[in-house]
C-alpha cells in the first residue's frame, strides 16, 4: 500500500503530534500515530467510508474512535496551530480542509424532512403507479446524474 509520511515529513510531524496530544488516558493504542495519521490520510485521499479502510489499518471503528477523540478533545487544531508555515507539512492542512474529500451520499441532497404527519398528509390520496408508468415523460434530460472524481 502506498504510504504518504516519508521519514523526513515524520521526523518534522511526531514532536509536534506528541506535543499537541494531552496526557494520555487509558490503555495505549495498538496503532502507532504514525500509522494511525496515514490511515487518517489515506481515507482522506480516497474519499472512502471508514469502514472501509485496509486492514493494514487495523479495525476502522479504532481509527474511527480515535480520529473523533482527536478532533473532540483539539488535537487536530493544536497540531494545524504548532506546523510551522514555511516546512513541507504545509501541504497538509490544505489536504485535510479540502472541500473535494468532503463527500455526501447520492441519498443526502434534496429530500424532504420527516417528522409527523398532519391530518391532511394521511388522508392525500396517492396515484396509481400503474396509471404514471403508463404516462408519458414530462421531462427527459441527457445530463448525467453523477460527474465524474476530479482528478
Amino acid at each position: 500500500m502506498r504510504r504518504i509520511l516519508t521519514n523526513g515529513i515524520w521526523d518534522l510531524l511526531e514532536p509536534l503530534v506528541s506535543a499537541a496530544k494531552s496526557s494520555p488516558v487509558g490503555a495505549k493504542p495498538k496503532l502507532p500515530d504514525r500509522e494511525f495519521i496515514e490511515a487518517v490520510l489515506y481515507r482522506a485521499r480516497t474519499g472512502m467510508a471508514w469502514r472501509d479502510l485496509p486492514d493494514d489499518f487495523g479495525g476502522w471503528n479504532a481509527v474511527y474512535q480515535r480520529f473523533k477523540r482527536w478532533k473532540d478533545s483539539g488535537v487536530w487544531c493544536r497540531l494545524f496551530e504548532a506546523m510551522p508555515k514555511d516546512s513541507p507539512l504545509e501541504g497538509a492542512k490544505r489536504l485535510f480542509i479540502d472541500s473535494t474529500t468532503s463527500r455526501a451520499h447520492q441519498h443526502a441532497a434534496g429530500a424532504e424532512k420527516k417528522g409527523p404527519r398532519t391530518a391532511k398528509s394521511s388522508t392525500t390520496t396517492r396515484r396509481s403507479g400503474a396509471r404514471v408508468a403508463g404516462s408519458r415523460a414530462r421531462s427527459t434530460s441527457s445530463a448525467p446524474t453523477r460527474t465524474p472524481p476530479s482528478r
